[in-house]
């Protein structure tokens, strides 16, 4: 049996602050028969530490409920060494296979973010033995898709059967299988979603990677929005007579998403790169020019 005093020098090792709140409060361990427990003295987020393979499974959440799609799950110490709630590298990702790929069609500047392999729930009303009418579920394998755009479902890795924009949804509720992470979906129209899906070995729960994905699309959106406002009186004419003034001369300019060469059109308020088929927009260039110029 491991002395309180060891876990205690252990995890004040392992960590400076806590996973979820980010307190430098300290940490309280205790024991339970012979289980070992480690608690903030902060927000009261509870961990069962597995002292001998190293490795910690959240029992009980902090205060805000943040890491609620951690819960039960069992993780390395490591993992919640680094574990930052708020940042999502998806690099790190899994993504859909090269076949997956081929049967989507994406929109322009669009990007897969993240897949999940797993099961849909569709309900259905079905005949009891006593004659009345019940809900059931079919299950049906697939892959669920996260783009930056939307999330889609591929029946049997082909049939793409639910288009969900990002901007659209309304409720994600995550939910707690054994091998398996539940999420159900309810988008603006009501329109319900449900799916078992296979966790990912660095993010073990989906709705984290959906929840940033929805945030850069809105981002992007509003972004999108107020750009279009200023086209209409800021055009590649004027940003022309702008340079020339400050003694810029500029013929072509490299796209930001691609890197690839673009001409400087004679007029208009955007521009397609021929690389990769971006939308690039007249104030983009327009800010750079205008921090070159001083």
């Amino acid at each position: 049996m491991v002395s309180t005093q060891k876990v205690a020098d252990f995890v004040s090792k392992s960590f400076s602050n806590c996973p979820l709140c980010g307190s430098k409060s300290g940490f309280s361990n205790y024991k339970a028969g012979f289980d070992d427990y480690v608690e903030c003295k902060s927000c009261g987020a509870k961990w069962h530490l597995l002292f001998k393979s190293k490795e910690m499974i959240l029992k009980r959440t902090s205060n805000d409920f943040a890491g609620d799609y951690l819960l039960g799950i069992k993780r390395p110490v490591t993992f919640w060494g680094i574990y930052d709630p708020n940042k999502v590298d998806w690099s790190e990702t899994i993504k859909p296979n090269p076949s997956v790929l081929r049967s989507l069609f994406l929109e322009k500047s669009e990007k897969p973010l993240a897949s999940w392999d797993g099961s849909k729930l569709t309900k259905r009303l079905v005949p009891s033995p006593l004659g009345e009418v019940m809900e059931d579920y079919v299950y049906s394998n697939g892959v669920l898709v996260l783009t930056n755009q939307r999330l889609l479902w591929l029946e049997n890795y082909k049939r793409v059967v639910d288009i969900i924009l990002l901007e659209d949804i309304a409720q994600l509720v995550q939910k707690h299988h054994k091998n398996r992470e539940g999420v159900d979906i309810t988008d603006s129209k009501s329109n319900a979603y449900f799916y078992h899906l296979i966790r990912m070995l660095e993010y073990p729960s989906c709705k984290p990677l959906i929840e940033k994905a929805i945030q850069e699309r809105k981002e992007e959106i509003k972004s999108q929005r107020l750009k279009e406002r200023t086209h209409v009186v800021l055009d590649f004419s004027f940003l022309k007579d702008y340079m020339k003034k400050g003694g810029l001369i500029l013929k072509s300019f490299r796209c930001p998403h691609c890197n690839a060469p673009v001409q400087l059109p004679n007029s208009g308020n955007q521009t397609e790169c021929k690389h990769c088929g971006n939308t690039i927009y007249v104030q983009d260039i327009f800010e750079k020019v205008k921090a070159l110029l001083g």
